[in-house]
């Protein structure tokens, strides 16, 4: 086996041998993202400089290869098909840590006394993975000359801080799986001197210094448990891609002038400026954009404000747009995006998680101005059959979420038409209503594998469930979730778990694979008036036809 894999090796063209080589940094069995090993590859420049190629992309094909080539091994794969999580098996992280070390291309170390032989070999990359709770003697370790040093990384539970001021040319700081039992604040004051730093993500809770303009090669900076302000001059920093910070930060103005930006996470709404909502506009190469609401909801015309400048995004490159789940009162565009800056070039947006918006209905402008979607998540006030046929079109849609705060008056029918099969990707669908009011037809929905139901425990009354159930040939799973306790601001009765899977039991015997499907129950009481947003009776009853 070991000849196979060394053949294996051998095979590979240079560039994947170097990336490859650079997974060996990781412990065993660890999980790696995707998206930070290409990010990471990027910042290491193991990347070809391809004028009309995008760098991120190609490393993407490059992780993809290697997963061909069954290099690494997926852990994660979407209903895309797209591989986001993968691992190394042992015999494979074995030979390349040796090949590593033959090559002095990088060195992993178990142990903080150990990196005075690293300091000595002049190894480039260092890897230290500390015992998980083990106590060490890091004195020396802190002491030792580390300006050869360019990329490092630290795994582990463990109290030892990096000597972050001796490493004068490094290019990648991957703290991200360092942790701790203490509540310690990291100091990042001295990296406001690393002029070569390109690559800072630190999973602990973490400090910037106060100003960060001399990283002027700095491409990626996350900080999930960032204490503190955002640093004032972080706006004048040229290439910066990716930029993460925890909801409750407030970013300085003059964001606008970030336009190399291509992740922002997170926009606090609650907290930004109405200039910096202007300002989102600019930011032209945004893919990935995270809003959150730590305080109270702006009002509708500054809401209006940050809608517009989504609006140019979408025109732009803009893939992701995710809105928190909670508050559930952030208010929608006053008038529909289809009427304001969306040009009619071609749209990149995949992803939009917006639930904790209430639209009126189902905007237009996802059926003119989003074809590629694959994940949508929205919550509208009133569904209408125009609203669903609406969606059923969009033909790379894979996961659907969908929340109805008033009761259909008739039940919704999904079926195809005439030239077109209803929801032809969909894997997932999750459907929150006061009622289960749905009927499919014949042919539609040809890929379901996962149908999720949440409604109200009296929604069950005088309904037929899950009408056409058995036109989904590929349905595995059905995952119910009923709320008792409120409904309309007031207290209702609602129905046992024993009760409510034995009559969904009976609703899928028409399913030819009846035997097959998992039906799984959950019972979910409400002790406090729910928000504006779960499902209400208020305004007519689903009685069935």
């Amino acid at each position: 086996m070991r000849q196979v894999l060394k053949l294996s090796y051998s095979n590979l063209p240079l560039h994947l041998k170097t990336c490859l080589l650079y997974i060996g940094m990781y412990p065993e069995d660890h999980c790696i993202e995707k998206v930070d090993l290409v990010r990471l590859w990027v910042a290491e420049g193991f990347v070809a400089n391809l004028c009309d190629e995008d760098a991120e992309e190609v490393a993407g094909s490059y992780f993809n290869e290697l997963v061909n080539r069954s290099m690494i091994q997926p852990t994660n794969t979407g209903y895309n098909g797209e591989v986001s999580r993968c691992k190394v098996h042992d015999m494979i992280l074995d030979l390349i840590r040796l090949k590593s070390e033959e090559e002095n291309f990088l060195r992993v170390v178990d142990n903080a006394n150990h990196m005075a032989l690293s300091s000595q070999s002049k190894v480039r990359r260092l890897s230290l993975h500390l015992g998980f709770g083990e106590d060490q003697d890091t004195a020396a370790a802190t002491s030792l000359s580390m300006s050869h040093m360019r990329s490092f990384a630290l795994f582990g539970n463990t109290g030892f801080t990096p000597p972050i001021s001796r490493f004068k040319y490094i290019r990648v700081l991957n703290l991200k799986d360092w942790r701790t039992d203490g509540h310690d604040i990291v100091d990042l004051t001295p990296v406001c001197k690393l002029f070569q730093l390109r690559y800072l993500n630190i999973g602990r809770k973490a400090r910037l210094p106060a100003q960060i303009s001399n990283l002027q090669c700095l491409e990626t900076l996350e900080l999930n448990k960032l204490d503190g302000d955002v640093p004032s001059d972080i706006v004048h920093l040229p290439y910066l891609l990716h930029f993460v910070v925890p909801s409750g930060k407030r970013l300085p103005d003059g964001i606008c002038a970030m336009r190399s930006l291509r992740t922002l996470r997170c926009f606090d709404v609650g907290l930004n400026s109405v200039d910096n909502f202007k300002g989102v506009a600019e930011l032209l190469n945004v893919r990935d954009l995270v809003i959150s609401c730590s305080g109270t909801a702006p009002q509708q015309g500054i809401m209006d404000t940050l809608w517009c400048s989504i609006a140019k995004l979408i025109s732009c490159k803009l893939r992701a747009l995710t809105f928190p789940f909670f508050p559930a009162n952030l208010p929608p565009p006053i008038v529909g995006l289809d009427h304001l800056a969306i040009s009619q070039a071609e749209h990149h947006l995949e992803v939009l998680e917006v639930s904790s918006t209430l639209f009126p209905q189902v905007p237009s402008w996802i059926g003119q101005h989003c074809s590629r979607l694959s994940i949508l998540s929205l919550t509208v006030n009133i569904l209408r059959q125009n609203d669903v046929d609406l969606l059923v079109q969009l033909p790379n849609l894979l996961d659907l979420k969908l929340n109805i705060r008033k009761c259909p008056t008739e039940r919704i029918l999904i079926d195809n038409d005439s030239s077109a099969v209803a929801f032809p990707a969909l894997k997932l669908f999750t459907f929150s209503c006061f009622a289960p009011c749905l009927f499919f037809g014949a042919g539609a929905l040809p890929n379901l594998h996962t149908l999720t139901l949440n409604h109200h425990g009296r929604g069950l009354e005088n309904v037929k469930l899950l009408e056409g159930v058995q036109h989904l040939l590929n349905l595995k799973e059905v995952h119910v979730v009923f709320t008792n306790g409120y409904c309309g601001g007031r207290a209702m009765p609602g129905i046992m778990e024993a009760a409510a899977e034995a009559t969904y039991r009976d609703a899928i015997s028409m399913h030819p694979g009846k035997s097959g499907i998992k039906i799984l129950v959950n019972l979910f009481c409400l002790v406090m008036p729910p928000s504006a947003f779960y499902y209400d009776s208020d305004d007519g009853v689903f009685v069935g036809n």
